[in-house]
């Protein structure tokens, strides 16, 4: 019955069980109690229990001390003791048990502050490094270093290139796969306090950066223009503002043959507004050097500068040196 129900029965105690319930089955109740075998089977279970030494069967000392209590009464675990103590007075030194408010883990806001404030500050006093490694078509995006941010906040990292959702826990090194025209040095990171529901703050700087391709500019230039109508988009921010540059991310009428180039190029208009740039802030036109310089470096991208723009170009061009020498 005790092992059916999951209990574990030793053998020296399975062994005295079992001859002490054979033998009262076969004596009785009655003779039990003047049965030899009996009283030396319990004889040598306490001898084993309590070794000779204690074992009161077979200790004359010991059986002398003993007031006969079997220990089959009921239990008062001390309490004759510890009621003496409570009608000493001890009950006054003693309060009422009563259930503490639980107390809330969320930190204030003060403490989350400071402790988002150390977190930017370990990040920023950090050794990180980004590695850039080529991996097939794409590029492997490697934070590297060493950070101990503070217990208690959760911090996420991703290239300013990337979105936030792309974000990934700082647990370095960190490692994303990027195409080429994704690889920055400029690192977004972003701070939560576990604690604090709501605070957060978001910081992004510029990290060394190592094994990034050589071309890694004009590939930028390809991947923002890619068309004709894209390059006159992108010209028209330069020169007019940054209203213009709207049109870079409209696709519209791209496809179908339409778009801003095709519908309204006009060479003479593009080379007025070029040459008044010339006159007036002749620096803002550098950029629209270096732009048509690093597009024409490539097949693909001399396709996107068409002679019609070249040609304006080298007219203003011509004018600016000039105007240097």
């Amino acid at each position: 019955l005790v092992e059916n129900g999951g209990a574990i029965v030793k053998p020296p105690q399975r062994t005295f069980v079992e001859a002490w319930t054979h033998r009262l089955s076969a004596r009785g109740p009655v003779e039990a109690s003047t049965d030899e075998q009996i009283r030396t089977l319990l004889a040598d279970r306490e001898r084993v229990l309590k070794g000779r030494h204690r074992a009161r069967l077979v200790n004359t000392n010991r059986l002398v001390d003993w007031g006969g209590e079997s220990g089959v009464g009921r239990m008062d675990f001390n309490w004759p003791r510890a009621r003496e103590m409570l009608a000493d007075g001890f009950d006054s030194l003693c309060e009422s048990y009563r259930r503490s408010e639980e107390q809330s883990d969320d930190l204030s806001a003060d403490d989350a502050d400071q402790v988002l404030e150390r977190a930017v500050k370990a990040i920023v006093e950090a050794n990180l490094e980004i590695v850039c490694t080529p991996s097939g078509d794409l590029w492997e995006w490697r934070l590297d270093g060493c950070v101990a941010v503070p217990p208690g906040v959760s911090a996420h990292v991703w290239p300013v290139s990337l979105t936030v959702d792309q974000a990934r826990q700082l647990d370095l090194p960190v490692m994303l796969a990027v195409p080429s025209s994704r690889l920055t040095a400029f690192t977004a990171f972003r701070l939560t306090v576990d604690r604090q529901v709501g605070d957060e703050r978001r910081i992004a700087f510029k990290l060394p950066m190592a094994g990034a391709p050589g071309d890694r500019s004009a590939e930028i230039l390809r991947t923002l223009i890619d068309s004709p109508e894209r390059l006159l988009a992108f010209l028209r921010a330069l020169l007019g503002g940054l209203d213009e540059l709207g049109e870079l991310g409209d696709e519209q009428g791209i496809e179908t043959g339409g778009g801003p180039w095709r519908e309204g190029f006009d060479s003479e208009t593009l080379l007025e507004d070029l040459m008044r740039t010339a006159s007036k802030d002749p620096g803002r036109l550098a950029t629209v050097r270096r732009l048509i310089s690093d597009l024409r470096r490539t097949e693909e991208g001399r396709d996107i500068v068409p002679d019609r723009l070249l040609t304006v170009w080298q007219a203003v061009e011509a004018a600016l040196d000039d105007t240097e020498t």
